[in-house]
């Protein structure tokens, strides 16, 4: 069966995987192949490459039928641009792409699933032999005990907001990669806290942003409308923040950076820095902000590393801590975040999720930070023999009252 969830994925020159740098070398090679494809305007002259997961999508350009393929390019001028795609039998999607445009290329693709078919449209299995080899499905696997029996709170807080991102299939968007530099469960782990936000800790469904795969661009936009409504909300927001996914640090400066799909470990300059997502979290009063972060920043990873070749772990810095701000993290230092293979989750948000299902969320986050520091640090050596310290940060503005929050007050 194809996954539940819809992608659409938008890709900029500069948020290259090899992949795309090959396309990208064949779209600037010569004047000839780019003056075959269809100029949108006069002055088009920057490399649209269109790509969808069906074979018979219709491709529209600010409302222009520009052909029915699986994958197509056009010519666009610097301007913005509204993309559509319409499968046989599927909902039309739509999205937008703005400049800077790098090397005058830009590339969209929209990955339609089992959910997206219209209403009139079957939705049995479809037959192994039917499925493309680009769509990866995660791994079979059995329920751990923490994704059933989910505790359900009456309590909703309006102004609850949470932002859910799972980061696990990398080498699907970078075709240089092998299946090991993948985050094993990433995408599990953000579907199943979604539910425990929604559910127990009274984030209102509306609230509660899960983005899976995400890329550059999906990311810095689901982050900024996160920090858009902790600005309408008058100081009243109350913001979840939880990342399961590659991250790494900078060779030089050490900054850690959360790493996109579309990212290589060579090009972090293109993710977001972790100082820049607490600014973005911090930037206007809130009640309180608080974060998971299923990943290391050492150059560790739950299989393989994203830049494999790095012989030596980074310590990443430590950062500067503003505003009503909790940070629990899943490592310490140069330590890697490692998976819990049986439950199938990271190791430490199988750990958090217990806790939560536990206690229905009636935790205080001094409680939660004990818990987890013993029981992920223990079970990583009889689980993993590998050591694994989740650590809690608090900034100055929290001060001993964090220890007394809850993660559901009611």
């Amino acid at each position: 069966m194809k996954a539940k969830y819809l992608l659409i994925t938008l890709v900029f020159s500069g948020l290259t995987s090899f992949g795309q740098i090959r396309s990208l070398k064949d779209a600037i090679s010569g004047s000839n192949a780019s003056n075959s494809y269809l100029k949108m305007s006069p002055d088009a002259n920057i490399v649209l490459d269109l790509s969808s997961s069906e074979e018979e999508t219709s491709f529209y350009v600010d409302g222009q039928f520009v052909g029915t393929a699986e994958r197509m390019k056009v010519l666009i001028n610097k301007g913005e641009h509204t993309v559509e795609a319409e499968p046989k039998g599927y909902r039309k999607k739509k999205d937008l792409i703005q400049p800077p445009y790098q090397n005058k290329y830009a590339s969209i693709r929209f990955t339609f699933l089992l959910e997206d078919r219209l209403a009139n449209q079957s939705t049995e299995e479809e037959p192994v032999a039917s499925i493309r080899p680009t769509e990866k499905k995660s791994p079979a696997r059995l329920l751990s005990d923490v994704d059933q029996n989910i505790p359900e709170s009456k309590a909703q807080f309006p102004y609850r907001f949470a932002l859910i991102i799972g980061n696990e299939d990398y080498s699907t968007f970078q075709t240089d990669l092998s299946n090991e530099v993948d985050v094993a469960f990433a995408k599990n782990d953000a579907a199943i806290f979604k539910e425990y936000a929604v559910k127990t800790l009274g984030v209102p469904e509306a609230n509660a942003q899960l983005l899976l795969n995400g890329t550059a661009g999906q990311m810095r936009q689901a982050l900024a409308k996160l920090n858009k409504l902790a600005e309408k909300s008058a100081g009243q927001a109350e913001l979840l923040f939880y990342y399961a996914g590659h991250g790494l640090p900078d060779e030089v400066t050490k900054d850690p950076y959360l790493i996109p799909v579309d990212v290589s470990g060579s090009s972090i300059q293109f993710g977001l820095k972790v100082t820049d997502v607490y600014k973005a979290l911090t930037q206007f009063s809130t009640e309180r902000v608080t974060v998971f972060m299923d990943a290391c920043f050492s150059g560790g990873a739950r299989g393989q590393g994203l830049v494999s070749a790095r012989g030596v772990k980074i310590k990443p810095k430590e950062e500067t801590l503003n505003g009503k701000l909790v940070v629990f993290t899943a490592s310490s230092g140069d330590q890697s975040s490692l998976p819990y293979k049986e439950k199938g989750h990271g190791l430490f948000t199988y750990f958090l999720l217990k806790k939560i299902q536990e206690t229905k969320g009636a935790v205080t986050y001094k409680e939660l930070s004990d818990y987890l520091r013993s029981q992920v640090s223990l079970q990583s050596v009889v689980i993993n023999s590998k050591e694994q310290d989740p650590q809690t940060n608090i900034s100055p503005a929290a001060g001993a009252e964090w220890e007394k929050w809850r993660l559901n007050d009611k």
